[in-house]
């Protein structure tokens, strides 16, 4: 429904309006995965470049997560044709407004079928 061009009154606060975003152990959780993730070398550039190179869509549903993905015959991939280099390039220089891809991290080799992720605890202990 379409909001009409002028009302007869004032707008009424909401309590919500009051509220936080996020609690400040929330923020301080959120600063340190974004430390982590700096100090890994996880930069939003190369997460894009990396989506960009397998041709994948990353907020689409798919049948599984990235970290699996198995090459050419993905059936992930929104296209089959492959991405050069230099068009690769052309279009992270256009989406994140630079010049070349540079990161202080040493570039590690994303996730994949041949190369799997890590397995991870996530056992609990009580404090």
């Amino acid at each position: 429904m379409p909001l009409s061009a002028s009302t007869s009154h004032l707008p009424v606060q909401s309590p919500q309006w009051a509220l936080e975003p996020v609690g400040d152990g929330e923020l301080a959780e959120i600063a340190e995965l974004k430390k982590l993730m700096a100090e890994s070398g996880v930069e939003g550039p190369h997460v894009a470049k990396l989506f960009m190179e397998r041709r994948c869509q990353p907020l689409k549903k798919r049948n599984h997560s990235g970290y699996e993905y198995s090459g050419l015959e993905d059936t992930t991939r929104e296209v089959q044709s492959h991405l050069s280099s230099r068009d690769l390039e052309r279009r992270l220089a256009r989406l994140f407004e630079m010049g070349k891809l540079q990161s202080a991290h040493p570039t590690r080799a994303p996730y994949s079928k041949d190369h799997p992720r890590p397995e991870v605890s996530t056992t609990c202990f009580p404090v």
